[in-house]
């Protein structure tokens, strides 16, 4: 019996360890992705948020790719997030989250503060916030021009992957890491189109109360 507990006591505490040292990644990863920008290195006082709910409206030249991926994306963002509800209008006036799906030439007219940027990146991201970084309005950009350079089966997962990591950094989990390849986060050139688990993690975490 005294063999029994000890065991059963080593278990418990070895499962124990291993939990924290978890959560210890998590906190220290979930940090990383939400406490500065990839072009800015300054550390925030808090992370950016919506405090509202995001209403996306796809300007420019999405094609069906684009527009099924979005509403694929907007549902599993949706059972992650707590707190507010992502949704797609038709309504531009509406809107408080612009996806502009075209050639960055002339996301660069829409939003001339992504300029110095676009050149080098097939996809972008600007958010509007005040001092508290309470997010209020924002845009993402996707070269769709640029992707559809590529033969069309390479096209398409080139496109998948950039949505979901422009709308998900859109949410405020603003910067790049080299932690891990699996990652929507991960700063190399990536061919993610799914979350991981440790993804899905981060973000139930930065929109839980």
């Amino acid at each position: 019996m005294t063999c029994l507990k000890i065991i059963g006591c080593f278990l418990f505490f070895q499962v124990s360890l291993n939990l924290i040292l978890a959560q210890d990644s998590i906190t220290e990863y979930y940090n990383e992705i939400s406490s500065k920008s990839e072009f800015n290195p300054i550390k925030l006082a808090d992370p950016i948020k919506w405090k509202k709910d995001v209403v996306i409206y796809v300007k420019g030249i999405p094609d069906s790719v684009i527009c099924s991926e979005l509403e694929k994306l907007v549902l599993e963002l949706n059972d992650l997030i707590e707190n507010i509800e992502i949704k797609i209008t038709d309504n531009e006036s509406e809107a408080n989250l612009i996806a502009f799906m075209g050639w960055f030439i002339d996301y660069d007219n829409f939003e001339p503060k992504a300029k110095p940027y676009t050149a080098n990146n097939y996809g972008l991201f600007c958010l509007h916030h005040g001092e508290d970084n309470n997010c209020d309005y924002g845009s993402f950009y996707l070269d769709i021009v640029r992707c559809n350079w590529f033969p069309a089966d390479q096209a398409t997962i080139f496109k998948k992957h950039l949505l979901r990591e422009e709308l998900t950094q859109s949410l405020g989990l603003i910067n790049d890491s080299i932690r891990y390849s699996d990652s929507i986060f991960y700063q190399e050139w990536s061919l993610v189109t799914e979350f991981s688990e440790l993804d899905k993690e981060i973000i139930r975490r930065h929109y839980r109360n």
